[in-house]
């Protein structure tokens, strides 16, 4: 059971840039009962119903950091894909199986895009286009796991988080590994 009072000092010992009218407004939405204490179902509710992008979007931002629809530099777009990887606790082989939606060992544009669009990264199909051509190196139309990995050991996914306020150690999980193409909305 959370009450307003545990929610708002859990708020202050985490340090979220949170008012305290914003944590409080939250709570009374989330306590559906209206018991003034939210339950266990209704924070599994409320955790559940979270998307990643529901935080940026609060901070005044794309799913990544970017404004909507702007177009990326290819180092900010391989440093998003990063800054995903970090925000859901992948390794970079981990992501590579993930990212090859057809599962044929390659990333090629396709499975690319899909996976992009399906964890709304926001990134335009141009910018998707760019990533893939500069992690091809042996531009052979698809990206090998070893070109993965080489062109992910440059990115720099702090410069994106931190771009949200946010450091690597205190991102929260809300998309499960393995969630690509899957509605998974769990909690830490």
């Amino acid at each position: 059971v959370i009450s307003k009072e545990d929610m708002l000092a859990s708020s202050q010992q985490l340090q979220l840039p949170v008012s305290e009218h914003d944590m409080l407004a939250f709570h009374q939405h989330a306590n559906t009962s209206g018991s003034g204490r939210l339950s266990m179902e209704e924070w599994l509710a409320v955790l559940k119903s979270a998307t990643p992008d529901d935080y940026f979007r609060s901070l005044g931002t794309g799913s990544t950091g970017t404004s909507a629809g702007s177009e990326v530099t290819t180092a900010r777009a391989l440093d998003m894909v990063a800054a995903l990887l970090a925000w859901n606790k992948l390794e970079s082989r981990q992501a590579f199986e993930q990212f090859d939606l057809d599962k044929d060992g390659m990333v090629s544009i396709d499975d690319l895009q899909g996976a992009v669009v399906e964890l709304k990264v926001d990134l335009a199909q141009a910018d998707v286009k760019r990533l893939h051509a500069h992690m091809d190196t042996d531009q052979d139309s698809m990206v090998s796991l070893d070109e993965w990995e080489a062109a992910l050991g440059k990115a720099n996914p702090d410069s994106v988080l931190q771009s949200l306020g946010l450091k690597k150690h205190e991102v929260p999980r809300l998309h499960q590994p393995g969630s690509v193409g899957t509605d998974h909305g769990g909690s830490k």
